[in-house]
């Protein structure tokens, strides 16, 4: 009889398990961060509205919505399509739009596991894909914090693409600032590129020393972004001493830590 009744009591618990999740009304909308994006723009970010998109890398947009669908996918979670038509914002958008535009698909799904945490989007003109990218939706679920591997990741990759932009456009920035002897000297003591490279080489060794697989992985962007990091500051305090009327400073080369990595 107790076994029966502790049944019962247990198959509301049990059936709400196996429920598929509510029905996200809008799941494309919110801020998305790029991960793993063609054409350069991992780390770049877009907001989705139901009437809108803002892009920064590739511009501001009116959309409609041509088309949602939603499946399960398991585990309760819920899988879903969206594709948008995206037109440039140069009106209102809530008038008629026309002329050439834009068509964006995002494949929506649970990543770590929260709702509509994570998609696949394509952005395609008539004649060739703009954007490809995973993206993680930062207002449903921020992948530093996501607790697994491949999020943290993810995470990792997105900071090193923006710290990479960073120390380009710093380098580039101080060349222009310096006169030609200066700035020629400037770039024979620092490259970004070359940077970088160094960087990953190293880090790929410190993470190969402590494993494999994802945790080497892990272990290395960590690795990067500390190191890539640690240089933007260098670059930045030696830009501020630059300005000051008595500087004697000395001008950031291709050097970085290398000592081992926890």
């Amino acid at each position: 009889m107790m076994s029966i009744l502790l049944l019962v009591t247990m198959m509301p618990a049990l059936a709400s398990a196996a429920d598929p999740a509510p029905v996200l009304a809008c799941p494309q909308c919110g801020h998305w961060e790029l991960d793993g994006a063609s054409h350069g723009m991992t780390g770049e970010w877009l907001s989705i509205q139901p009437d809108r998109v803002d892009f920064p890398a590739l511009g501001w947009f009116c959309a409609r919505t041509l088309g949602q669908a939603s499946e399960e996918g398991g585990a309760g979670r819920r899988r879903y399509r969206v594709v948008l038509g995206l037109t440039p914002r140069t009106q209102d958008c809530a008038k008629p739009m026309d002329g050439p535009g834009l068509r964006m698909q995002l494949d929506v799904d649970a990543g770590a596991g929260v709702e509509g945490s994570h998609a696949s989007i394509t952005i395609r003109s008539e004649a060739e894909a703009v954007l490809e990218s995973a993206a993680w939706n930062v207002d449903r679920d921020e992948p530093c914090d996501a607790g697994s591997n491949a999020p943290f990741i993810a995470c990792y990759s997105m900071d090193h693409a923006r710290l990479y932009k960073q120390l380009s456009h710093v380098a580039y920035s101080v060349r222009r600032s310096l006169a030609k002897p200066a700035a020629d000297a400037f770039a024979r003591r620092f490259n970004p590129i070359d940077f970088a490279g160094k960087v990953e080489g190293f880090c790929d060794r410190q993470g190969s020393r402590h494993g494999g697989g994802s945790g080497a992985t892990l272990l290395s962007k960590r690795c990067q972004v500390e190191r890539m990091s640690a240089k933007l500051h260098e670059l930045e305090a030696w830009q501020a001493c630059m300005r000051t009327p008595k500087h004697s400073c000395k001008s950031p080369g291709q050097g970085f830590d290398r000592s081992d990595t926890d």
